[in-house]
Order: structure tokens, then C-alpha cells, then sequence
């Protein structure tokens, strides 16, 4: 068996991408202030969870607990990855390496109910490294215990995939739970 360990990306692969859908009610100024401000440092743990919130309900004027619950509840899982992350954690190692902000994350992951079949889970804020950095990927595959050349990772933005192959790792852009069956197929990994 080539390889060993799939890593995942949270949002946008295994959940629904909750910024991009929750960002179009809102000008681009908006949305640039939120990631300058506060997404992106909350993705770094430099900024709470809570200041997060109460930052987007200001430029946002809305609620900060509303924002949150709009963004709990569009982080639906994808359709199809239920099943392929079943079949997988049956024969690798499976991880989750995710930008986000930690008390988010850990609800979004429990209510998915698929937490139970990974056994690494990264999250940004308590690594305090984001994946725009290549130690991220290096930290997960050190804690994984897989050699990169045996390690494969999705992940809806293509940068990330980019810096993945940058250490070694066979990456695949998410594109849909379909076309990640072709692209592990096509790796020899096969579902069922």
C-alpha cells in the first residue's frame, strides 16, 4: 500500500464553505474589514472566537450570536463525504487540518458526526499556525507519523493543495465528493 494518510480540509471539503455563502450579504469593504480584522486572525488564534463575533456583528450591524448561529447552521455536510470518509478510515489514517477558529471548529466537527473516524484533528487557532504556512503541513504529517510521499490531502483551495505538494504530499483540489473518488481512484486507493 502506498499510502498511509488522507488528510482533509474542514470547511468547504468535509462542510459546507460557510464564509463564502454567509459573505454575500455583504459589500466587498465589509468582507474585507471581517477578514482583515478578524477572520484571519482568529484563524491564527491571535484574535477569540468571541472578538470574532462581536467584530463581524459591528461591521456586519447584526448580532454576534445570530452570525454565529447562521454559521453553525450552514456547516452542512457535503454530500457523499460521509460515506467516502467511512470507507477510508477503514484501511488510513485519516486527519482534519483546518483554518478556523477552535470553539467553531470542535461544534461544527461534533455535529457532523464524523470526528469519531479521524485520528488527528489541527485547527489553526490552537496550533497558532494557518495553512498559508508550509509548517502546518509539516507539524500534521510529524503528527500523523506518515512520511509525506505516503500522505494524501484535500482541499477546496487550490493554494493549500499547492504548498501540500510543496512538502511532498499527493494533493487533489475538492471539487465535489465525485470527483474525489476519481482522484483517490486514480492514486489506487479504492471505496468499498
Amino acid at each position: 500500500m502506498r499510502y498511509k494518510a488522507i488528510i482533509f480540509d474542514c470547511f468547504g471539503t468535509l462542510v459546507a464553505e460557510v464564509g463564502t455563502i454567509w459573505f454575500a450579504q455583504l459589500s466587498a469593504e465589509q468582507i474585507r474589514q471581517i477578514r482583515d480584522r478578524y477572520l484571519d486572525p482568529s484563524d491564527k488564534g491571535d484574535v477569540s472566537e468571541e472578538e470574532l463575533f462581536i467584530g463581524m456583528g459591528q461591521i456586519a450591524a447584526m448580532a454576534p450570536g445570530k452570525i454565529r448561529d447562521e454559521w453553525i447552521r450552514l456547516a452542512q455536510v457535503n454530500d457523499g463525504i460521509a460515506s467516502i470518509v467511512e470507507q477510508l478510515s477503514k484501511h488510513y489514517k485519516l486527519a482534519i487540518l483546518s483554518d478556523s477558529p477552535a470553539p467553531f471548529f470542535h461544534e461544527v466537527i461534533e455535529n457532523s458526526k464524523l470526528q469519531s473516524f479521524f485520528s488527528e484533528i489541527f485547527v489553526s487557532a490552537e496550533a497558532r499556525i494557518t495553512k498559508a504556512e508550509l509548517g502546518a503541513y509539516e507539524r500534521a504529517l510529524k503528527k500523523l507519523g506518515v512520511p509525506a510521499e505516503e500522505t494524501i490531502m484535500t482541499d477546496d483551495d487550490p493554494a493549500n493543495i499547492e504548498r501540500a505538494r510543496l512538502v511532498g504530499i499527493t494533493g487533489f483540489v475538492f471539487e465535489g465528493s465525485e470527483k474525489l473518488k476519481g482522484d483517490l481512484a486514480g492514486a489506487g486507493i479504492e471505496l468499498g
